[in-house]
């Protein structure tokens, strides 16, 4: 789809000048889309690292625009996948949440994925079986597949 294409024009453009920061974030918020969960963390990886502080600051940003677009279903999801890189998965958790409520259904598989961090198994789960229900084509199905697989065991 779409998405797809977006990001390969990214990951080009990312061939030619490595650290672009406008391309990282092109290529992350189309991972997003596609509900492909460890390439979207690796995208924050290379964009911040683990430099705290400037992650913090993109949280307060987005946060500020989330009081301004209150009905935005794409902040809360990138805020949350912030979280996620910082290991704040109930604070991701609540953002993936509200991204869902806003109509970003591949916030599913990552909510999952910080669902599965808390040790909420089962509800965790819940998430990928929706998420794989309603996306089982999508570039996040086999990463989602592998997840209900380890979370079926550990749900036992």
């Amino acid at each position: 789809g779409d998405a797809g294409a977006a990001a390969l024009l990214a990951d080009e453009s990312l061939k030619l000048k490595t650290d672009d920061p406008d391309a990282i974030h092109l290529r992350f918020s189309c991972r997003l889309v596609s509900g492909e969960v460890a390439s979207s963390l690796q995208d924050l990886e290379t964009r911040h690292g683990r430099r705290w502080a400037e992650v913090n600051r993109s949280i307060q940003q987005i946060g500020g625009q989330m009081e301004r677009e209150p009905k935005e279903g794409m902040l809360p999801f990138e805020r949350g996948v912030l979280f996620a890189h910082k290991r704040n998965f109930d604070r991701a958790v609540e953002d993936y949440t509200r991204a869902i409520e806003r109509g970003r259904r591949s916030a599913l598989a990552f909510r999952a994925h910080s669902r599965s961090g808390l040790g909420q198994w089962k509800e965790a789960l819940t998430d990928v079986e929706v998420y794989l229900a309603e996306f089982p084509q999508s570039p996040g199905a086999a990463e989602a597949r592998a997840l209900k697989d380890e979370l079926q065991k550990k749900a036992q």
